[in-house]
């Protein structure tokens, strides 16, 4: 638990006194604030956890036993990427801060080893055109004497394995140098001393070079000691591409459409397809996106008043891809419009990332137990209706600073239901038993001014009574115009012999619950489920005028809208009741929730399943139920949309089983249309639509793609 403190008004008075006369000091890192991460056999991240009043980190490291250091490039970021290091090294570095009044001194030493990359076939070193490592055969096995080339023999030193990939038509050039002793240089087409496509093998330490034109794939270069040689080397690899594919200029590559979460990113340079690439500033790895039939591609998920870098390619009419753009930045403002007012909804079940530098200052201290506590970061603020009381768990992980998480039961920092104040980047847990009925305000706050990425899970759970384990006992659903959860569980439930388990889905080890829905004047509802700890559920349909001569209108399994819980639209007569029959699959049990919405309309007229009052207890559940089987067989199962929850932009990706017109239309819970995309005409195969929903308020919302006479439903929540 951190320390306190209580302000007084005569405290109060003297710290502000104090700090008008005397500039902010800070002291020198200690060791033990220093480690490494994302360590490789050539790179690592050298950290400093968060020193109070700091404004500036600088690192600088060494070779451990040599005498020169490498200084690192002051920052703001209390952390700094280092390359270019040797494999199976020990390394020390320092760091220092910048106060007001000044630089400290640095640190005490911290160390730590890189790892043997390249040992072997199954632990390559990944290469790719315009990599320049540094490395040594000595960490290598001794696989190989010979080669397939005329003087591939007598190789009896340890061997280097880097793996290379092209991704376009190109002439490499291999360049090792920077050798003590006789290494030699083979290029082949797999990971063996066959198979051999050229060879450089220059005697004593002279360096070595391969010029060789090679197609897209996947290539190995093997670094060999003649006569037991061992020694460094640097390997460089270049790559030129023809002319017939230029790669697009900087001026043709940029970003439009900056949010704090969103940007898109564009490429004028004419093409058939485009390639994307992007990274967080300050960072090593390129996160590579899938390529387009468009030129451009919208990022979502971004952090706000961050600066990323990207690049662009092409593919040229003659089927080869343009090398990459010249790197290009660009930076999300930093809207702050994460607040009381708006914040981000959640749901029960559900897990949320993020960093608390896309929020707001909305609090600067908490009253807590009888104490105050401060907390000087920016606040991430959820908001979590909860219908009814019961159990609440908030998990806050993956942290790399000093976040503290609080429930609040107003938009006030006296509001405190219960709060986790753990120090350092430990992980912060609240957990109460009977929370009652109501809407809480969850935050995530920064202890001095700590920003970090953070993991939030919410999870509600319910008694395991299973007092609806039969139909007589269903529990009860009233169908709102929003969805309101009702928690539930399977655990502990027995399989219901009447009516039968349907046989058209997977009922083994089957255990039911189940629930009774009155219809409303519209005769629409829809059903959601959402999974707990039960996360693959299928939801069977029933009706009849006595709970103990019920009859089946078919079962459901999955959804596209990123779970295994299904959803359905259900038709039926003003004033009747339909059961719910709810079960894991393959015998699974856990907690889950669900709920009902009343619908106005569907544009369509029709819904998944429609309960009519035939004569002769004859209905129409088998037209729409081969109806529902054509649409899943269709599209349903291919359809995704992504990512789920979303704010601003949602992606929509299917497979079309032939040319056709696509249609694509939002409805909210009422049954409007909130959003149409212009009908466009797609052939047959993959489909992938973005979708921009900025506009859209916050809720649950069903997205209908129509191709012809198919069509596919799916929901989405929108924060």
């Amino acid at each position: 638990m951190k320390a306190f403190r209580l302000f007084a008004t005569t405290l109060f008075l003297l710290t502000t006194f104090a700090a008008s006369v005397t500039a902010q000091t800070c002291q020198a890192p200690s060791s033990s604030q220093l480690y490494a991460t994302n360590i490789t056999f050539n790179s690592a991240r050298l950290n400093c956890s968060t020193i109070y009043g700091a404004s500036i980190y600088q690192f600088q490291h060494r070779r451990y036993g040599t005498s020169a250091w490498t200084l690192g490039v002051s920052s703001s970021q209390n952390f700094s990427y280092v390359t270019g290091l040797l494999p199976t090294t020990t390394y020390e570095f320092q760091c220092r801060v910048y106060c007001g009044n000044g630089w400290t001194n640095y640190s005490a030493s911290q160390y730590f080893a890189t790892t043997a990359g390249g040992n072997s076939c199954n632990n390559p070193i990944e290469l790719a055109c315009g990599s320049n490592i540094n490395g040594s055969n000595n960490t290598g096995n001794y696989n190989y004497t010979t080669y397939p080339f005329q003087y591939g023999s007598g190789m009896t030193g340890p061997e280097a394995y880097h793996r290379l990939s092209i991704a376009y038509p190109v002439l490499v050039t291999i360049n090792m140098t920077g050798l003590t002793q006789d290494l030699d240089l083979y290029l082949h087409s797999t990971c063996s001393n066959s198979n051999g496509l050229a060879y450089s093998y220059n005697p004593g330490n002279a360096s070595e070079q391969i010029t060789i034109n090679l197609t897209p794939g996947t290539y190995y270069i093997i670094v060999d000691g003649y006569a037991g040689a061992i020694s460094n080397y640097s390997l460089s690899v270049s790559c030129v591409q023809s002319n017939e594919c230029p790669a697009p200029t900087y001026d043709e590559s940029y970003a439009s459409n900056l949010t704090c979460s969103s940007a898109r990113l564009n490429c004028s340079a004419g093409g058939y397809t485009w390639g994307w690439t992007y990274r967080q500033l300050n960072t090593v790895a390129w996160i590579d996106l899938p390529t387009t039939s468009v030129p451009y591609f919208d990022l979502s998920n971004l952090q706000a008043s961050t600066t990323y870098e990207y690049r662009s390619a092409k593919r040229c009419s003659n089927n080869t891809w343009s090398a990459w753009s010249p790197i290009r930045q660009f930076s999300t403002p930093n809207c702050n419009i994460n607040s009381c007012n708006n914040p981000i909804t959640a749901y029960c079940g559900y897990t949320y990332t993020g960093n608390n530098n896309a929020g707001g200052y909305n609090f600067s201290g908490y009253y807590y137990n009888g104490f105050y506590y401060s907390e000087t970061g920016r606040e991430m603020i959820y908001r979590i209706n909860l219908p009814s009381s019961g159990p609440l768990t908030l998990s806050l992980g993956g942290l790399t600073g000093d976040l503290d998480l609080f429930l609040l039961s107003s938009c006030s920092n006296n509001a405190v239901v219960k709060a986790s104040l753990n120090s350092g980047s430990n992980s912060e847990t609240i957990m109460i038993n009977n929370l009652p009925a109501g809407t809480y305000l969850i935050v995530i706050d920064g202890y001095q001014n700590t920003t970090s990425n953070y993991s939030l899970g919410v999870t509600c759970n319910v008694p395991n009574n299973n007092s609806n384990d039969e139909p007589c006992y269903a529990a009860p659903l009233t169908p709102y115009t929003s969805c309101y959860q009702t928690y539930a569980t399977n655990v502990g439930a027995t399989t219901t012999t009447n009516p039968l388990p349907p046989p058209e889905c997977n009922t083994y080890y089957m255990r039911d619950v189940w629930f009774k829905v009155p219809i409303p004047a519209s005769g629409l509802i829809f059903v959601q489920t959402f999974p707990g700890t039960l996360t693959n559920g299928l939801l069977g349909i029933y009706a009849g005028t006595y709970c103990t001569g019920l009859t089946n209108y078919g079962c459901f399994d999955n959804n596209s809208n990123g779970d295994l819980m299904p959803d359905l639209t259900i038709s039926a007569t003003p004033g009747s009741y339909v059961y719910l029959r709810i079960w894991g699959y393959n015998g699974t049990t856990g907690t889950f929730s669900i709920c009902v919405t009343t619908l106005a309309n569907l544009s369509n007229g029709e819904a998944d399943v429609t309960i009519d009052d035939a004569p002769n207890g004859v209905d129409e559940r088998t037209a729409n139920i081969e109806k529902g089987e054509k649409i899943v067989d269709a599209i349903s199962a291919t359809m995704r949309l992504y990512p789920v929850p979303t704010r601003d932009v949602l992606n929509l990706e299917a497979s079309l089983p032939e040319e056709a017109e696509v249609r694509v239309q939002i409805y909210n819970l009422a049954g409007q249309v909130v959003l149409e995309e212009s009908p466009t005409k797609h052939s047959s195969g993959y489909l992938l639509q973005t979708l921009d929903i900025s506009t859209l308020p916050p809720g649950i919302y069903m997205l209908k793609l129509q191709t012809g006479a198919v069509e596919a439903i799916s929901r989405f929540i929108k924060t």
